[in-house]
């Protein structure tokens, strides 16, 4: 294990053992001391990435920097093959996940404890419920989905759903959770989970490689990159709609034609839009979910996840070294903002992330090994942090606030 950069090794993880769960791995986990509690920025690194000539065979790591001057704090184990991180809404708990461990770490922001669970084969994806209480962890190897409560910082759950790589759309708000759909792109199916962690049928007519979903309140339809012939969005009530004789829950009620098939979508905080990046057109789709209108930016090469600061959408491109930050009004030219490489310069070569967070966007350059920031109110980036083998998620947490990206 990789010895932190401040000494504070202490006993067991405190809320491990206060918890009395079950389902954890205590060893070789340490306390770890990253001073006075606040909001820090946390980077997972993935040592085990293979780029100029390989990867390296030791645990992949959490840098921790100071929020403002971007000094190093600290650096600790984040498990074999690191690669998602993400906050509770309140900073209280990151949430790592180690892909190739089968792990998901769970790390107290105050007292830094933290303890490790068993989850299933190849954990790639995670989400928190509306009501912030549980965590859904989409395992792509074993063709089910963990459930994590963080009360007890246990699995109360594991639910078989589908072969291959594991999206979720959370279909409730914060007064509870209704269903959740999983997408399983190997099988080509979507599966309904309900709250009390029991699978319903399979969506019927969906595309054979469903991909970004997303939950929209407003609607109460889920939104899915089906990867048909007609690279349809595929619309799915989550209710009985009125409108209609029969039973429409679980049902495709809609499709919405796009230019290419798009690879990720999220719907806007509000309700009122979804957002999808198209890679093959090199395309951002703003759809507008009251009559399905569609409007169609330019993007970099190879769009992939994205962030919307106000009227501007920042869009991350994979086989490009840039963000395009988009005027969703029409009434500002696209900024190409340059960045690091994300990837070699293939579509194979994985995707890349960025974080938005008070005025800046965090963006990793697997490829590259560096961070870039960027502030939002210029444009420009103002520091590039360095020194990582392939940086591939990026979390912003302490007591009061956490960017929590999937819902």
């Amino acid at each position: 294990m990789r010895i932190p950069s401040i000494a504070a090794l202490l006993a067991l993880p405190l809320f491990a053992a206060a918890s009395g769960c079950h389902d954890h791995t205590t060893s070789g986990l340490v306390a770890i001391d990253l001073g006075v509690p606040r909001q820090l920025l946390y980077v997972s690194d993935d040592l085990t990435a293979a780029k100029h000539g390989g990867g390296s065979t030791a645990e992949s790591e959490i840098r921790v920097y100071e929020l403002e001057t971007f000094a190093l704090v600290a650096t600790f184990d984040g498990g074999g093959g690191v690669g998602e991180i993400h906050a509770t809404p309140d900073g209280s708990i990151l949430w790592i996940v180690a892909t190739s461990e089968g792990t998901v770490t769970l790390f107290d922001t105050t007292t830094y404890d933290h303890v490790e669970l068993d989850v299933g084969v190849r954990p790639v994806h995670s989400f928190i419920s509306p009501t912030h209480d549980r965590l859904w962890i989409g395992n792509d190897g074993s063709a089910d989905v963990s459930v994590i409560s963080l009360a007890d910082r246990s699995v109360v759950g594991t639910i078989l759903t589908g072969a291959g790589h594991h999206k979720m759309a959370m279909a409730g708000d914060a007064s509870g959770l209704d269903t959740v759909y999983v997408s399983n792109i190997t099988d080509g199916t979507i599966t309904p989970v309900g709250a009390d962690l029991a699978s319903r049928t399979n969506v019927v007519g969906v595309g054979p490689v469903p991909h970004g979903m997303d939950y929209s309140f407003v609607t109460k339809r889920v939104y899915n990159c089906s990867g048909d012939a007609s690279n349809d969005v595929e619309v799915i009530a989550t209710t009985d709609e009125v409108a209609t004789s029969g039973n429409d829950r679980d049902t495709i009620v809609a499709r919405i034609p796009l230019p290419s098939r798009c690879s990720f979508l999220h719907v806007g905080e509000d309700g009122t839009y979804a957002f999808a990046s198209l890679p093959s057109s090199a395309q951002l789709a703003r759809i507008r979910l009251s009559d399905h209108h569609v409007d169609l930016y330019a993007t970099g090469a190879y769009p992939d996840r994205l962030e919307v600061v106000g009227n501007i959408a920042y869009v991350a491109n994979a086989l490009e070294a840039s963000v395009s930050a988009i005027d969703l009004s029409g009434a500002v030219a696209t900024v190409t903002i340059p960045v690091g490489n994300a990837a070699a310069g293939t579509t194979t070569e994985g995707h890349r992330s960025l974080r938005y967070h008070a005025n800046r966007l965090y963006v990793p350059n697997a490829y590259d090994g560096t961070l870039s920031v960027i502030d939002t109110l210029t444009n420009t980036v103002i520091a590039t942090l360095d020194g990582m083998h392939a940086p591939v998620a990026v979390a912003i947490a302490g007591p009061g606030f956490g960017t929590t990206y999937p819902r």
